[in-house]
């Protein structure tokens, strides 16, 4: 269980370094914008952010974190490769944290998203 919290945050870690010095960048050479503007700025970066951590366990049901740390997403009956719609599936959960969160730590490490994906995560 605390190799998959450690894979999740090396996930959400590298997501924030991809994005977050654009933001940041983008801030500095436009000191002059209003809040407005600057908000929206910030969620038309937050798509892509978004869409990297649904599709994160699509390339072999292995994010970079789970990679990191020899994990990887299985099928929960049959110990295989789950389609890609599961995994994405599974990672729409990730957009209610806390509730999942709450979830993975009373269900012996399996998250929402694994249960409604009929997924699990094992040691690689």
């Amino acid at each position: 269980m605390l190799k998959r919290l450690v894979a999740y945050f090396i996930d959400h870690t590298l997501v924030c370094l991809m994005f977050g010095p654009v933001l940041a960048l983008w801030l500095i050479l436009n000191p002059d914008v209003n809040f407005e503007t600057a908000q929206s700025v910030m969620y038309l970066a937050m798509i892509p952010a978004i869409a990297l951590l649904l599709l994160r366990d699509c390339l072999n049901g292995r994010s970079p974190g789970k990679r990191l740390l020899k994990l990887r997403v299985v099928d929960a009956d049959r110990g295989t490769m789950p389609e890609q719609r599961r995994l994405i599936l599974r990672n729409v959960t990730l957009l209610i944290l806390p509730v999942d969160l709450l979830v993975f730590l009373i269900s012996r490490g399996r998250r929402i998203g694994d249960f409604l994906s009929g997924t699990q995560v094992v040691d690689a």
